[in-house]
């Protein structure tokens, strides 16, 4: 049995790097915003389910019936929960500072409207 403890750990930057590798690095905030998609589709495509999963628990008149129901709403897809959603600039990733009207963070937003990407939009003078 050879003895691994030796050997070197190597870093493949060639095939890490390499646009037609699946394992090619993404970028941390390019991951987030790909998952934070993800999720708005799964979030559309249980929302009828879960929504009628959520009336049976409502009404549900034994507390066999009630636990049935809650183990099927369990069973959906994490992700499909709106509550994991979270809005995020579309540029950059950033959760916080997050403009609804633009759909990006307060730091791209300023920095669009004072290239004048956004007409009408004036800097405060009082």
């Amino acid at each position: 049995m050879q003895n691994n403890i030796n050997k070197p750990y190597r870093l493949n930057l060639k095939k890490r790097l390499d646009p037609n590798n699946k394992y090619t690095v993404i970028k941390r905030h390019e991951a987030k915003i790909q998952r934070n998609l993800k999720r708005k589709y799964l979030i559309e495509k249980y929302k009828e389910k879960r929504a009628l999963l959520k009336k049976y628990i409502s009404e549900a008149s034994s507390p066999i019936e009630y636990v049935y129901w809650k183990y099927k709403l369990s069973s959906l897809p994490r992700d499909s929960c709106p509550v994991r959603f979270r809005n995020r600039c579309a540029i950059t990733g950033r959760a916080r500072g997050y403009y609804k009207f633009f759909g990006l963070c307060r730091h791209q937003a300023r920095a669009l409207i004072q290239k004048m990407f956004f007409p009408g939009f004036v800097k405060a003078s009082w």
